[in-house]
């Protein structure tokens, strides 16, 4: 029995191949001042700004990095570093308004 699972485990190993060598990480970056980039960045402020209901809202100011990764099957992922400023909510009609 522990020649059978001996003998699996090496199939595995020997079927397994690693990730070529200099493929790097497996992201892009792209510029800060990319029209797409600013485009991602304002949809993420809008997401986390509707989806919190009472404390800090953010405001964009300043994108300083951005990696983009690829996702399989299908899509991308952004990654961005961003300086917001952030205000106190007082009221959310008050915010809405704004």
């Amino acid at each position: 029995m522990k020649s059978l699972v001996l003998l699996l485990c090496f199939a595995q190993l020997w079927s397994c191949q690693s990730a070529p060598q200099g493929a790097g990480l497996g992201f892009r970056e792209l510029a800060c001042d990319d029209p797409e980039t600013e485009h991602v960045a304002l949809i993420a402020v809008d997401y986390l700004n509707k989806h919190l209901l009472q404390g800090f809202r953010q405001i964009l100011n300043q994108i300083d990095k951005v990696k983009v990764w690829s996702r399989r099957p299908f899509g991308e992922v952004y990654e961005l570093e961003n300086n917001g400023t952030y205000f106190k909510l007082v009221e959310i009609s008050r915010a809405q308004n704004v």
